[in-house]
Order: C-alpha cells, then structure tokens, then sequence
C-alpha cells in the first residue's frame, strides 16, 4: 500500500537579498498539513546568518499562498569597506538579530517544492553599519544596505525525505 502523504522532512537550499537564513541550508519539519517549522544557516552580506522560522500554508499539500515569521542572527562583519565613485568609507558592521514577516507562494512538486517569498525585517538588536573611518556621508547608504534589515526578497527549493 502506498502512502499519498508527502513525507513530514525536508531539506532546502534558498537564497536571495536578505534571505532568513542567507545563501545557505534549511531543515524543514512539517508539523501540520498547513504548517511547517524551519530553520537554517547560510552566508549573507551581514556575515553568517543562523535562525529558526514557520510558515502557514492557506492551501494544505499543494500549490499555496503562505505567510511566515523568522528569527535570524548574523555575525556581522569587521572590516567593510565601501567604494562610491573612488570615495572610501570603512565601517563595522555589527552582529545583530531580526524579526522578519514575510508572504508568497509555494509550488508543490510532489517530492520538492519551491518557496518564493517577499518580507520585511526588522532589527531586534545590533546589526548597524557603524562609521570607522573615510568619507560618511555618500556611503553610508551604502553601508546601510549590507544591515540584515529591511525588504526580503528570496527562493528556497526543499527536498522532501522519506
């Protein structure tokens, strides 16, 4: 007798600008047909990243719109350096947690599925580009943008395992 249930864990590789988890790995343990909980580590523009998550599937065991939450840390960086037309600025870019919401769409394949996300994240603690030294002003928005806040855009496709 075959079983039609999709198997309860998977794997994921995901990326994306300000990915949960970075450029990185994610387990995935669903809990419910409409719910799963993650959690992963990668490599980001803000260092190493690590942190747990879930998501809500309006549509279980199929193609779905989906809403979830994130807890992310990051290292962050010592030494990042900034260049806007050959103007230099240096800067720390410290370690820090964030909260992220996010929406979008699942596509199920059977045995894989693919994420596609959008969200938003917000600082919990640390994470700013702190000015060392060079020219502040034309680069620290640039800076800024290394900081693991703000919009999410990302892809994860997991491997389903028996």
């Amino acid at each position: 007798m075959q079983n039609d249930e999709p198997s309860k864990f998977g794997i994921g590789l995901g990326a994306g600008w300000n990915a949960p988890y970075g450029t990185g790995v994610q387990l995935n343990l669903s809990v419910s047909p409409n719910l799963d909980l993650n959690a992963g580590i990668g490599l980001s523009m803000a260092g190493a990243k690590r942190g747990i998550g879930t998501r809500y599937y309006f549509t279980p065991n199929a193609n779905s719109v989906f809403l979830g939450a994130s807890m992310s840390w990051s290292t962050g960086l010592d030494n990042l350096e900034v260049n806007v037309n050959e103007e230099y600025g240096y800067y720390i870019l410290e370690e820090g947690s964030t909260f992220q919401f996010s929406g979008g769409y699942k596509f199920d394949f059977g045995k894989r599925f693919m994420i596609l996300s959008m969200g938003y994240g917000v600082l919990t603690s640390g994470g700013e580009a702190v000015f060392q030294e060079g020219v502040q002003d034309i680069t620290q928005d640039f800076a800024n943008l290394m900081s693991p806040r703000g919009l999410e855009v990302s892809c994860t496709i997991v491997f389903r395992i028996n």
